[in-house]
């Protein structure tokens, strides 16, 4: 992002020819491509600001759209690595169950698989 502040600080100016007016300028280079409704080189300070703001804005936004999106895929992700560990380990878990509600092995494996399936259909939804 800051290159884009400062790499017109550093270009040289260049010689633009408009030959509807038959007129030769020198224009300096801005951050951005953008369309001004006044004259960007007259206003050479304030159309350099202006870009800084839209760039400060841009950033933030794909900055909060990234983070967004990135943390609904890792949670998603993080959802797949814990049934995967219960199903790793169904063993212990219905263990766990079956001692927990003290129930036959054949019940705790049923609970414990329809958990697995039950978390399964949340993660994908």
């Amino acid at each position: 992002m800051v290159v884009y502040f400062i790499h017109p600080l550093y270009t040289d100016e260049m010689v633009k020819f408009y030959a509807s007016r038959n007129e030769t300028v020198l224009v300096k280079a801005l951050p951005l491509s953008s369309w001004f409704p006044f004259d960007e080189q007259k206003y050479y300070l304030e159309s350099y600001l202006w870009h800084i703001l839209d760039i400060c804005v841009g950033a933030i936004f794909v900055t909060g759209t990234d983070i967004f999106t990135f943390s609904l895929i890792i949670f998603a992700l993080g959802q797949i690595k814990i049934l995967i560990y219960i199903l790793s380990n169904f063993d212990e878990f219905v263990t766990k169950i079956q001692n927990q509600i003290n129930c036959s092995q054949e019940e705790a494996s049923f609970i414990t698989l329809r958990e697995c399936i039950l978390k399964h259909k949340e993660i994908i939804r």
